[in-house]
């Protein structure tokens, strides 16, 4: 397959807005773009960024969801011919509706190599202790999700496939200490019976999905791909879920997740979190109102996941610190936070027309140290980032741009910048 990838460089200043002030450095920018050729016909695909990760040479890991067609790939043809089934195979060869890519790129953000996983999303990349790389997706017919090991050199060395009830999802994927994987799903389940009004009449169906996530778990597997166990989280089939975060400790792993549903024809929505210990005992349920769980010391540390500018910060529920974040359009979020050397780096958005990325430095005795912001022209969301061993932060994030040769004629791009002496 011919792969166009274009690489923009542009340097630019750091602009600051924090508490404590910081000199201004210089910022690199790298934007990457998906297009290929089918039957003589060109085309942009959508090349959307899920995690970036640095391996010990000094490269880079960043996990796509790509999907891309063609101008008259679904347009019915005159004649259903030989010509026309040759050109169909040849579409299907080179399109891509939300598969899986993981691209490596050298220290100098130059392209080594890219794998595609055909239909199936990819949400994390992992490192085990002993730096080999997992993988961890879902498939676009939500029947699995999966788990992967690759090689360095780009070669698939095994995969391995879970289900749970009947359509499968995955909130979020983390691994421990001892190189154990944790998946947080949600799985919707088979309705034996169903009566539904069709333009007013009563249809009854059998055996139909619930169309809801009903179902929340967690999954325990080996870092060699064999699943240890699977523990139910919420069972309540009248509410749906959606699962958001997972944050482990030496013996426990919690469990964040949203839950609405209506009891006696009353909306009842709220956010939770579980804390299961790495054997599969649940130990404790505790309603979160408005925020995020971020990492375990000394206790759970919770973040206001949304703000008009204030975030606060929480440890076992006791606020502990806080920060103003100057938003023009009064719109702050927080997504998730990475560990660097001297604390941790909280990574979000700030609105100002569109989502500037926001990076927080949080230090080791959990307090705020300010933070950083990017604006941009064209519309962007952060999707991750790490901090390299000389201090320099590298961010990942998911843009658009009007670009011709697309169906839309709005083509979406990764975006990598790197803040020279971090932020």
């Amino acid at each position: 397959m011919k792969i166009l990838l274009t690489i923009s460089l542009f340097l630019v200043s750091q602009i600051l807005t924090a508490q404590t002030v910081a000199s201004k450095a210089d910022v690199d920018e790298y934007n990457f773009f998906y297009s290929d050729t089918a039957n003589g016909e060109f085309a942009f695909g959508d090349y959307e960024p899920k995690d970036i990760t640095q391996l010990n040479d000094g490269s880079y890991l960043i996990g796509t969801e790509l999907s891309i067609s063609f101008p008259s790939q679904y347009k019915t043809p005159e004649n259903y011919d030989s010509i026309y089934f040759a050109k169909s195979k040849v579409f299907q060869e080179k399109s891509h509706t939300s598969s899986g890519t993981v691209l490596k790129l050298n220290s100098n953000f130059e392209k080594e190599w890219e794998i595609k996983f055909k239909g199936q999303r990819i949400e994390k990349i992992l490192k085990t202790s002993d730096n080999r790389i997992l993988i961890v997706g879902e498939d676009v017919s939500m029947k699995f999700v999966w788990l992967a090991e690759i090689e360095n050199n780009g070669n698939i060395k095994w995969e391995k496939h879970f289900s749970y009830k009947n359509q499968v999802t995955i909130g979020d994927a983390i691994i421990d200490h001892n190189d154990e994987i944790y998946l947080l799903i949600e799985a919707s389940h088979i309705v034996p019976v169903q009566v539904r009004k069709y333009y007013g009449k009563r249809r009854i169906r059998l055996f139909k999905d619930s169309e809801i996530n009903s179902h929340l778990a967690l999954m325990k597997i080996s870092s060699e791909g064999k699943k240890k166990w699977l523990k139910p989280i919420d069972k309540r089939s009248n509410y749906e879920k959606f699962g958001y975060n997972l944050v482990i400790n030496q013996e426990s792993i919690f469990n964040s997740f949203t839950y609405s549903g209506f009891e006696k024809d009353s909306l009842i929505e709220g956010k939770r979190v579980v804390e299961i210990s790495n054997s599969g005992k649940k130990i404790e349920t505790k309603e979160i109102t408005e925020q995020e769980i971020m990492l375990f010391k000394n206790g759970l540390v919770t973040i206001t996941s949304y703000s008009e500018g204030e975030l606060r910060l929480y440890n076992s529920g006791e606020r502990i610190d806080s920060i103003n974040i100057a938003s023009a359009d009064k719109d702050v979020r927080v997504e998730n936070a990475i560990n660097k050397p001297n604390g941790m780096l909280i990574i979000g958005s700030n609105y100002d027309n569109n989502m500037d990325y926001l990076l927080i430095n949080l230090s080791t005795d959990l307090k705020f140290k300010g933070y950083w912001t990017y604006p941009r022209d064209e519309y962007n969301e952060i999707r991750g980032a790490v901090v390299l061993d000389n201090g320099d932060t590298v961010i990942v994030g998911k843009c658009y741009r009007e670009m011709r040769g697309t169906a839309n004629e709005l083509t979406t791009y990764i975006n990598l910048i790197k803040i020279k002496n971090g932020a």
